[in-house]
């Protein structure tokens, strides 16, 4: 099943058309000076200079720094404007690539124009350019110039001229835009080397690489059409898939994603790994057919997301993996924790910066793995300034606000202990839902082992798995494949053909499952969840864990309370131990 998760109103949409049109309202509010953030200056450049051609008698300069400012020709000036290619420059300006310069030229001209500076930012840390761009503010109220400078979407504006610039994002290719970029590759190939797609199959290929550049999807396809001849050799069928250009997409994006610490483009799974959670996947199947245009036609709202809970190892975060191969989207994880720097607005800074590209690379799923070391505590307000809280309602406000028709992202939050998360952070309009993922059942446990086993090469009768399974209670998933592993490597030393159950179950007698290691957390989580989430599984049961019998050298017997009390051992008492008993 292909799932589109954006609409067909936001497929359709351009990005340089809705740049353009807000550019332009912004202009005949008489704005003089806008700051540009974006990866594309060609294509940036190219848009600015398109509003300056519907201009009659405006002047297009372009600044860049080896060359100073370059002129292009307007076409209302020729009597046959078709025959004048504007895309090529003129001629330079002398004397203009020193930026001091070059801000003195502009600021003397009297004529209408749009002058675009290409990455002047080097320069911003200069007074001189302050005042430059103040003076420059004040003039565009005279005359319809406008001051254009095109900067890295990474950008930090000083605060001395934050106020005088209007800053605006030039986004990567929509849908359509690069759905002609497919278009444009594939009709300068053989056509016997063309895929034959059909129109959802391709949507499917252009879902995955949004957020990408024009020229790293061109790149990309190219790559893909190389690559493809070699699978090709080796396939029967020789018949090609829009997985294989998918997997060379997300290999793209993987790299474009490595340039910030703060985000990570992970590998999907499917489904048929994950065990047990039958109610969960059912949820979910239910949400991926809420991406229909039928669905938006009876009223369904886009899917927001889902924080699962439970204790570690439990297989929360390998269902958010699912939940990717499933939407057939990018799987993006967000490590809050990175987003905190040193400086004064740094951390607010990186939070902003973070989130556009999130929306930049919708469709996808957003994985916010153990939250509670995240935001845990930001309900006592934190000792760090407020900046945890003002990070923290960023983050708020983008999960409530968020275009997610046009940029749908969903959510996967996962939490290993939610007692210090802030409320609002779990409410509803948030987040669609909240799923306890604990222990699984004796059933479950079977599955998860045949998972395991079958993952690595090995097959074993119910009967012997059954074996594993009754004496593996309160495990979770991650606790069972450890066993699978350890089992397999013993088998493996005594030259076994195959393991047996009785080999893998000997290993959960070696091991202290966190169940007994950490009962009294386990129990809290229980209690919450049991009147706060839903069960993630049909053989859930919310019950706390008795408290494991601790015995050995220095311990004496329980005190109220629970806790056992330690004491120094001054050496064995006489007739015995020195246990107190």
């Amino acid at each position: 099943m292909s799932v589109l998760m954006t609409t067909s109103a936001s497929r359709e949409a351009r990005n340089v058309d809705l740049f353009q049109e807000e550019f332009r309202r912004n202009s005949d509010a008489a704005i003089g000076v806008f700051i540009i953030r974006t990866r594309e200056v060609g294509r940036c450049t190219s848009a600015v200079q398109d509003i300056s051609l519907t201009k009659d008698d405006c002047y297009y300069r372009v600044w860049v720094c080896n060359k100073g400012w370059q002129n292009y020709p307007r076409p209302s000036s020729f009597q046959d404007a078709s025959l004048v290619d504007v895309t090529k420059p003129t001629g330079t300006v002398e004397g203009t690539i020193d930026i001091g310069k070059a801000f003195d030229s502009i600021c003397k001209e009297a004529h209408d124009g749009i002058y675009v500076m290409v990455h002047p930012h080097h320069h911003f840390e200069k007074p001189l350019i302050h005042q430059y761009i103040k003076d420059f503010v004040l003039k565009a109220r005279e005359f319809d110039q406008r001051l254009v400078l095109i900067v890295p979407d990474t950008v930090k504006i000083p605060i001395e001229i934050e106020d005088d610039l209007h800053v605006m994002d030039f986004r990567p290719p929509s849908h359509a835009e690069l759905l002609d970029c497919y278009k444009q590759v594939f009709e300068g190939i053989d056509p016997g080397s063309r895929p034959d797609f059909d129109d959802a199959q391709i949507g499917t290929i252009i879902q995955n690489a949004v957020g990408m550049t024009w020229l790293e999807f061109e790149t990309a396809l190219s790559l893909g059409i190389v690559e493809m001849q070699n699978l090709l050799d080796g396939r029967e069928d020789k018949e090609q898939h829009p997985e294989d250009y998918i997997k060379v997409i997300l290999k793209h994006k993987t790299e474009a994603i490595k340039k910030t610490d703060l985000l990570e483009l992970m590998d999907p799974q499917p489904m048929s790994d994950v065990g047990g959670l039958d109610l969960l996947k059912g949820w979910l199947e239910k949400r991926a057919k809420a991406y229909s245009e039928e669905a938006r036609k009876y009223g369904i709202e886009v899917p927001k997301g889902v924080l699962c809970v439970g204790p570690p190892g439990a297989g929360k975060s390998l269902f958010a993996k699912a939940v990717s191969s499933t939407l057939l989207v990018p799987l993006v994880k967000f490590d809050i924790g990175k987003v905190f720097g040193k400086f004064i607005g740094e951390s607010e800074g990186r939070m902003r910066q973070a989130l556009q590209m999130i929306e930049s690379l919708a469709p996808c799923v957003l994985l916010l793995d153990e939250i509670d070391k995240g935001f845990g505590g930001m309900s006592n307000g934190g000792g760090d300034g407020g900046i945890g809280q003002r990070v923290f309602g960023q983050f708020l406000t983008w999960m409530q606000e968020r275009n997610n028709d046009r940029y749908p992202v969903f959510v996967v939050m996962t939490a290993n202990n939610v007692t210090g998360l802030p409320p609002e952070l779990m409410r509803k309009g948030r987040l669609d839902e909240i799923f306890a993922v604990t222990f699984p059942s004796e059933e479950e446990r079977i599955e998860i082992i045949k998972i395991h086993l079958r993952k690595r090469g090995h097959e074993i009768s119910d009967t012997e798995i059954a074996k594993v399974a009754s004496c593996t209670d309160k495990f979770v998933g991650a606790e069972l494949e450890s066993i699978v592993k350890d089992g397999l490597l013993e088998a493996y030393s005594r030259k076994m053909k195959a393991p047996n159950g009785a080999v893998i179950a000997a290993q959960a007698e070696n091991m202290q499952p966190l169940y007994k290691a950490f009962a009294d957390r386990v129990n809290a989580m229980h209690e919450w969840a049991k009147n706060n989430a839903k069960p993630a599984s049909s053989g859930m049961r919310f019950e706390g864990v008795s408290q494991p019998k601790v015995t050995g050298e220095g311990l004496s017997r329980p005190a109220p309370g629970g806790r056992m009390i330690r004491r120094p051992s001054l050496g064995p008492k006489k007739g015995g131990s020195n246990l107190d008993v």
